[in-house]
């Protein structure tokens, strides 16, 4: 029988199928079904971009009043323009309607030979699936129109399980019934697009009754959401009713639905004619409208004449209620009138001032007029023109207007600009200009491009000129947009994209972009080829077994090839010189240290700063680390010294104090550690000085461990320095007498010198003895030197019968304050027994040249504190007293002074002199102290009393200033030590 071919097995059906035995042409029908598949997917991609083009294009300054018959010539003339602007819209355009991001340097361009190279993936195996033509074409043009890769992949992948599952199915088919045409179900199964329809046809060979059945009830469905659609029902109340069609399983139940449906038409019409209690209120009856046409069952419809009914009578039994509904329903009549927000807010803030229902009529027809004469405005009473910048005003101006009278005063205005628009042509480009700037500012470009394209259009001399720099800006711009999408090279190096944008904004011409793309286009390539180098050297360096990342480090900060080169050439160098012993080499850490400090000096040379004095810093640098960290804080000190902000520390004084500190810890690598030296070292005034003082501390400290010779000790030298800042000091007091001056330096001891430069300020000032009224301004303000502090407080003890002894601090202002304190200085630590602090004050009594007396006293904390002191002696009487005015004085002038020149002297040179040069002296550094005892368990210094009297000849007197905490520390050190 024809077309009846019966198989044995279903097999053969997908045998036949998969080998290619039967495989029809597609029909036309086919074709043109899948053409219009092709249209439907291609549309998809596109409707967004046409809705945001268009939506673009429609914005306009004027009101676009299309609902207004009145407005239509108007918006027609406005929409005309539009037209000519659509051939101006590109891709980089369309990009910014849709709101994407700005233009970046990224790899768009391999992002998208990714993607088609995706997609040309997805459509070959989709091409070797085991699917019809009309599949294999549908799903590919799915493919084509995908915006991702992994989109594509799902299309691909959705191909391959429809080709896998008509497989199972075709082979799980039973044999053919009677009546069944193969080439009819081949067909199906070459069409079916999902397994949806794949199950139909499997369904009409297995079960043909119940595919028959399953066809009449979709033909029922079809047939049943026709009659609904038909129905006078809302378009919510249809959809409802046609998903229940879908949802049916048999015809009873479609038939239902339909019931359901005529049902609830019935229900309504009911409603409105006969249930709904009547009334005037359009409010009621708008809302009792929206409700029923969302009603879904008769219940609903039933539930809404009940609610409605219930408003309708309490409206009548509340004025109040009725009052404020009318108002609601004239705000929304006014928000349905053609006028601008501002016209419209200001209507319904008058309808809420209306007292009752006339007054808010009043004002439903004041905001009807005033449209009405916008419009007349519009069409007949304005003054025709092109000129877009009066247009726009008079759209502005009429759509602030409230009253008919405002939109009158809008016209005169207006017509009167339009007229001495024609008669004064200047006035006419000057109009044309500003467009075209507002043009320019519209653009896609940095405000330096826009500022430039401005300044040209205010040098044109006509229209033509403006128009020329018009096309100019978007020519720039358009190129830009080229470059960055298309012809700069791609690139992750952030430092080349940054500077490429950067210079981008800056262009002004499409050459200048053009040459910017070439400049770029080098530097990636030349960046990728200085990383190729650097990763190679540090390849080489590797392989000839250095591993320190320190050297690799130095090659990746290289910032050209040749010095890749040259710097991996030193290192492999310096390495196989390390690795030899025929000779002293330069380590690669000594070249590389060498070449940190050029680079260094070259850098700050290129900061600006010229001083060798700086250079010499970095030189002095003993590591990488030092040279950088030494560099930073120059380049630092540099830049604050030029800011105006506030104090800052200068390159100088933060040379001074790292100079401080190598002082310090010279003096200390030396052996040095009495803080009396480093506080030399941080009083002084410059680096020369710090060196100076440094350089003469080691030299006598060297000194004072030879024997080899008479030298200079430290003491001495401090002896020295003490008399010249005496001088000083009396210089300062207004003391000039040389007399003076020869008695300081006769002094052999700093003790002397304090004792003598004190008494000698005294009588100078001429009021010895008497206590100071009040502490000076000076020390309430501080003083501005550490010296000037300590002077200060040596004064205040002098006469304070309390306090014993001072600290210095600087304040947070960079001035010093003294404090003075009952305790006195060095005698904190106290013996655990009277014994033992008598012991120590005898002790110290007999390396002591001044004091001659001591007394113990117990303190608050339980232990046992001795002072030294000078205790004249008693005057016997009838004894004469030298110092008495008319007697014989050894040291009053013309009398023979043992201490002035031709007398003979003790300390003279040649004889023995504790204060000699040469001579050993148990005080001094590295001399055995032979107060030194093991069963002490503290540390007590002496102390040096400041006696009141006067003791010029013997030199005692206050000690004062630094010699105080000399004369402090040097026999705390040397004289009377305890462990």
């Amino acid at each position: 029988m024809k077309n009846n071919k019966k198989l044995v097995m279903g097999s053969v059906i997908a045998l036949a199928l998969s080998v290619g035995v039967i495989a029809p042409n597609l029909t036309k029908a086919e074709e043109a079904a899948l053409e219009t598949s092709k249209l439907e997917i291609k549309n998809e991609a596109n409707n967004q971009i046409k809705k945001d083009v268009q939506a673009e294009l429609k914005k306009d300054d004027t009101k676009e009043a299309t609902e207004n018959k009145a407005d239509k010539e108007d918006i027609g003339k406005i929409l005309e323009k539009k037209d000519d602007k659509k051939e101006e819209i590109k891709p980089a355009n369309i990009a910014k309607v849709k709101k994407l991001a700005p233009v970046t340097l990224t790899n768009n361009k391999n992002d998208a030979k990714e993607l088609q190279k995706a997609k040309e993936s997805a459509k070959a195996n989709i091409n070797a699936a085991d699917l019809s033509d009309f599949q294999k074409a549908h799903f590919t043009q799915k493919v084509d129109n995908a915006t991702t890769k992994e989109e594509a992949k799902q299309y691909q992948i959705e191909a391959q399980d429809l080709a896998t599952y008509i497989s199972e199915v075709k082979f799980s088919l039973p044999d053919l019934k009677e009546g069944q045409d193969i080439n009819e179900i081949i067909n199906s199964f070459n069409k079916a697009l999902d397994k949806a329809q794949v199950d139909k046809v499997k369904k009409s060979v297995v079960d043909p009754e119940g595919f028959k059945e399953d066809q009449e009830l979709e033909n029922l469905k079809a047939q049943t959401k026709e009659e609904i659609d038909k129905l006078d029902l809302s378009q919510v109340q249809k959809d409802h009713f046609k998903s229940l069609v879908d949802e049916a399983k048999d015809k009873n139940a479609v038939n239902k639905v339909k019931e359901d449906a005529k049902e609830l038409l019935d229900a309504i019409i009911d409603a409105k004619f006969n249930k709904l209690a009547p009334t005037d209120d359009e409010a009621i009856m708008k809302k009792a409208s929206e409700m029923l046409s969302n009603a879904l069952t008769k219940a609903d419809v039933e539930e809404v004449v009940k609610k409605i009914n219930k408003e309708v009578e309490d409206k009548k039994s509340d004025p109040e209620k009725e009052l404020k509904e009318i108002k609601e329903q004239a705000k929304e009549e006014i928000d349905k009138l053609d006028l601008s927000q501002v016209q419209k807010d200001h209507f319904k803030s008058l309808v809420d001032e209306a007292k009752d229902k006339n007054a808010v009529n009043k004002v439903k027809e004041d905001a009807k007029e005033l449209l009405e004469a916008i419009i007349d405005a519009k069409l007949n009473k304005l003054a025709p023109t092109d000129d877009e910048a009066i247009m726009k005003k008079a759209s502005e101006m009429l759509s602030n207007a409230l009253t008919k009278a405002d939109v009158e005063e809008v016209v005169k205005k207006i017509n009167k600009e339009v007229e001495d628009k024609k008669s004064d042509p200047e006035k006419e480009l000057k109009e044309i200009k500003e467009q075209a700037k507002e043009e320019i500012d519209k653009l896609d470009l940095s405000q330096v491009q826009k500022n430039h394209f401005k300044s040209l259009i205010d040098k044109a001399k006509d229209e033509k000129a403006v128009n020329k720099v018009i096309e100019d800006a978007k020519e720039l711009l358009d190129a830009i947009i080229d470059a960055k999408f298309n012809k700069l090279a791609p690139t992750d190096d952030e430092e080349i994209k940054n500077k490429a944008l950067e210079m981008l904004d800056k262009a002004l011409t499409k050459a200048e972009v053009e040459e910017i793309v070439n400049k770029i286009n080098k530097e990636v390539k030349a960046a990728k080829d200085l990383k190729d180098a650097k990763e190679k050297a540090i390849k080489e360096l590797k392989a000839a077994g250095i591993t320190g990342q320190i050297y690799f480090d130095q090659i990746n900060k290289a910032k050209t090839i040749e010095g890749v080169e040259a710097l991996k050439n030193e290192i492999l160098k310096a390495h196989k010189a390390s690795q030899e012993e025929d000779g002293p080499k330069v380590t690669i850490d000594e070249w590389l240290l060498i070449n940190a400090k050029k680079d260094a000096i070259e850098e700050l040379k290129a900061a600006g700063i010229t001083g060798q004095i700086y250079f010499d810093q970095i030189n002095k640098a003993k590591t990488i680390e030092g040279v950088e960290a030494l560099k930073n804080e120059i380049l630092k000190a540099h830049k604050a010294s030029q800011e105006e902000d506030g104090p800052k520390v200068t390159i100088d004084e933060w040379l001074l104090i790292n100079a401080k500190k190598d002082a310090i810890e010279e003096l200390k690598a030396a052996g040095i550690t009495s803080d009396f030296y480093f506080n030399l070292i941080n009083k002084a005034k410059t680096i020369e000085g710090v060196e100076a003082l440094k350089n003469e501390i080691l030299k006598a400290h060297k000194a004072s461990q030879e024997e080899d010779g008479p030298k200079v000790t430290i003491d001495e030298w401090l002896l020295i320095n003490a008399k010249k800042d005496a001088i000083e000091e009396l210089k300062a007091a207004g003391i000039t007498g040389q007399i003076y001056f020869d008695q300081i330096n006769k002094a052999k001891t700093i003790e002397g010198v304090e004792a003598l430069k004190n008494e000698i300020l005294k009588a100078h000032a001429g009021n010895p003895g008497e206590k100071d009224p009040e502490t000076p301004e000076e020390t309430k303000n501080g003083f501005d030197t550490e010296r000037e502090a300590r002077i200060a407080a040596e004064k205040a003890l002098e006469n304070d019968p309390v306090n014993k002894s001072y600290t210095i601090t600087q304040g947070a202002d960079g001035k010093y304050y003294y404090q003075l304190s009952p305790v006195e200085k060095g005698l904190e630590i106290g013996y655990e027994t009277r014994e033992e602090a008598e012991a120590a004050a005898k002790e110290a009594l007999e390396n002591d040249p001044i004091n001659n007396a001591y007394e113990v006293n117990q303190g608050a904390d339980g232990r046992y504190y001795f002072r030294l002191f000078y205790k004249e002696e008693e005057q016997k009487p009838g004894e004469k007293d030298p110092a008495k005015p008319g007697e014989k004085d050894p040291a009053k002038p013309g009398e023979k002074d043992p201490a002035k020149p031709g007398a003979k002297d003790p300390a003279k040179p040649g004889e023995k002199d504790p204060a000699e040069p040469g001579v050993k002296d148990p005080a001094k550094p590295g001399a055995k102290n032979p107060a030194k005892t093991e069963d002490k368990k503290k540390t007590q210094p002496s102390k040096v009393v400041n006696n009141k009297a006067n003791n010029v000849q013997t030199g005692v007197a206050g000690l004062t200033g630094v010699v105080a905490t000399l004369a402090a520390s040097a026999v705390a050190l040397f004289k009377s030590k305890r462990k």
